[in-house]
């Protein structure tokens, strides 16, 4: 890898990691859905700093070239936080129907209490 491609991609990856990071900070992001992102820029990072990893991982899983073992970890990145915010989604969904169901029957129960 160029000198100067390396130095690109730790700034990038420095850079996105403090943003992400004050948003936690901030409160503008929950830790718990942002551990993911965390986890991969970091990642990213590392591979930036070693990019010789690349060389030891596609040995170890028997890859051809570098490069596919780049992509393989890059699209087991993307799984594993489109999982993690479908179940996200499903929790909110959850807690939404559950916060609804119980304000229409407190609604019951004023209406009920007005008309007696």
């Amino acid at each position: 890898m160029a000198p100067q491609l390396q130095i690109l991609l730790i700034a990038i990856s420095i850079g996105v990691l403090v943003i992400f990071l004050r948003n936690v900070r901030s409160y503008k992001l929950d830790l718990k859905y942002a551990l993911v992102w965390i986890f991969t820029i970091v990642s990213c990072l590392v591979l930036s700093i070693f990019p010789g990893l690349l060389d030891i991982i596609s040995k170890v899983f028997y890859i051809k070239d570098p490069v596919n073992a780049l992509f393989t970890v890059a699209i087991v990145f993307v799984l594993i936080i489109i999982y993690t915010l479908t179940k996200a989604l499903s929790d909110a969904s959850d807690n939404l129907k559950q916060l609804t169901q119980e304000i229409a029957i407190l609604k019951k129960q004023v209406e009920s209490e007005k008309n007696e």
